[in-house]
């Protein structure tokens, strides 16, 4: 390890882990396995990320891989938000997965294209191909769990739905208010912003494990 860059990442995963085992183990939520492949996919990341940075990694299948575990978060996030509000989406999962296939086997096909512009105690720069289409897949997603979030802890008269609602949208902004912040007083930070976002969600994955491991909510069991 090189300055030690990659730490962080490293710190973050194995406290992700640790989350990640105790919602395998304790859980017994009806929404145990979307919170478990989340912090799966945010606990992936973070390892995929040290390994880059930490041990030099810096292949192009390896940020491949870190990539295309991040991609899966935006769709299973409304998954969850749509089943904590009783929303069957079971018509339309295709569709809100179509983007994450789709950049799954285009960025298979580009993997050469991929490379580390910098890496940092703090966070890792890529170059990847279809930048803005992604970014614009992500936050639209990011951005409809919200609006369903905020939409039904607005009308439903459930008090456990209102309150499944408010824990989950506070584990988004606990990410996105940081992220913009940080973009509005570092615009530079734009460049590496996924893995800043990654490490912001840190709070996030904290929050999933609080609501999966909650059993006093009447809704979570």
């Amino acid at each position: 390890m090189q300055n030690y860059n990659g730490l962080l990442s490293l710190l973050i995963f194995c406290i992700e882990l640790v989350l990640l085992i105790n919602v395998l183990y304790f859980s017994k939520s009806r929404y145990k396995k979307l919170s478990v492949v989340i912090l799966s996919l945010l606990a992936l990341y973070q390892f995929f990320e040290f390994l880059i940075c930490g041990m030099g990694l810096k292949e192009g299948f390896v940020i491949y891989l870190a990539f295309i575990t991040i991609s899966f978060l935006p769709p299973t996030g409304v998954l969850l938000i749509a089943k904590v509000n009783k929303i069957n989406l079971k018509k339309y999962q295709g569709v809100i997965f179509a983007p994450a296939v789709f950049f799954t086997l285009y960025y298979f096909l580009t993997i050469k294209n991929f490379r580390v512009r910098e890496c940092s105690v703090i966070y890792a720069s890529y170059y990847y191909p279809l930048g803005f289409l992604y970014g614009l897949f992500y936050y639209l997603l990011i951005l409809i769990a919200l609006y369903l979030a905020f939409k039904n802890l607005l009308t439903s008269k459930d008090k456990s739905i209102k309150r499944n609602n408010s824990v989950l949208i506070f584990g988004y902004l606990s990410f996105l208010i940081p992220m913009i912040l940080t973009i509005l007083i570092y615009p530079e930070s734009i460049n590496f912003i996924e893995s800043l976002m990654c490490k912001f969600s840190f709070v996030l994955s904290i929050t999933i494990s609080y609501f999966a491991l909650d059993l006093k909510r009447k809704g979570n069991k």
